[in-house]
């Protein structure tokens, strides 16, 4: 009969045995998922943009959509408005591959403390992913495929393509999407135009875009924008005295546009879409 030491020496043996195999196992799990995301084919992002409806003399007169959107280039946005969505949305944005462990467990911490749900820990990628091909639904199933897809985007795009896709995606309030039109909506002006200030206030925006939209609730939305102009600071995107300067500016919003005064002129084009080209008029 085997002795008290040697059973456990064979107990342990068979134990590092076990966490070889699993360890073993793990790798080739991790590197079958690895190839799945590499050799699955990922839809190309199609970004909906609103149909614009101009007059005889080039001014336009209305635009048509389902998502109020007008795509730009990375490189029409101010380099603050990138910088501030990075800082309040994904600080880590530029030094992960798509999720952040330590923001996921930050996360969840301060959620646990306060009971409710303050914060999600996803990153700008797992937004794009969720936004551009899935559901908003909260499944176990819906996270796996976010987690598929948000690797698949890492690993076919650069930051600066995530981000330009992500900055031409967002719900930015009243029917809004991308800064291009919610600069157009807020501020009056193209997105390349925008101030500190102005991209601040913008970036503050997609957390919950009708609770600090600035035309319901001005204070709400300063208080926000002065937070993004502190993170922006704290992550050595601003200078501290700039933010501090830039906090005490007001709010200079764009006047609501009225609605569209070419209601016949709309629905003739409307009409003259459906007769020469009905295969387009669904879009």
């Amino acid at each position: 009969m085997p002795s008290r030491r040697l059973r456990k020496r064979l107990k342990f043996n068979l134990l590092i045995k076990h966490l070889a195999t699993l360890a073993m196992l793990g790798f080739v799990g991790l590197g079958l998922f690895l190839l799945a995301v590499v050799a699955t084919p990922l839809p190309v992002p199609q970004v909906a943009r609103a149909t614009e409806i101009y007059d005889v003399n080039n001014v336009l007169a209305t635009k048509l959509f389902v998502e109020n959107r007008t795509p730009v280039p990375l490189s029409e946005i101010p380099k603050d408005l990138q910088n501030a969505i990075v800082a309040v949305e994904d600080k880590e944005f530029y030094n992960h591959f798509g999720i952040n462990p330590v923001g996921i467990v930050r996360a969840a911490i301060r959620n646990i403390l306060a009971g409710k749900v303050l914060e999600g820990g996803s990153t700008i990628t797992q937004q794009l992913a969720r936004n551009l091909f899935l559901t908003q639904e909260r499944t176990f199933k819906r996270k796996l495929q976010e987690l598929f897809i948000t690797f698949q985007l890492e690993s076919r795009y650069s930051k600066q393509q995530i981000l330009e896709l992500y900055l031409n995606q967002i719900y930015l309030g009243f029917g809004t999407y991308g800064v291009e039109a919610a600069s157009q909506l807020y501020f009056g002006k193209r997105a390349r135009e925008l101030s500190l200030a102005e991209s601040a206030l913008l970036a503050g925006l997609p957390r919950a875009p009708e609770i600090y939209t600035p035309f319901r609730n001005p204070d709400l939305a300063r208080s926000r924008r002065n937070l993004v102009l502190d993170r922006m600071a704290s992550l050595g995107y601003i200078p501290a005295s700039t933010a501090a300067e830039n906090k005490g500016l007001p709010l200079e919003l764009a006047k609501r546009r009225p609605a569209s005064k070419a209601a016949y002129f709309v629905d003739y084009i409307l009409r003259q879409v459906r007769e020469r080209h009905p295969e387009i008029e669904e879009d």
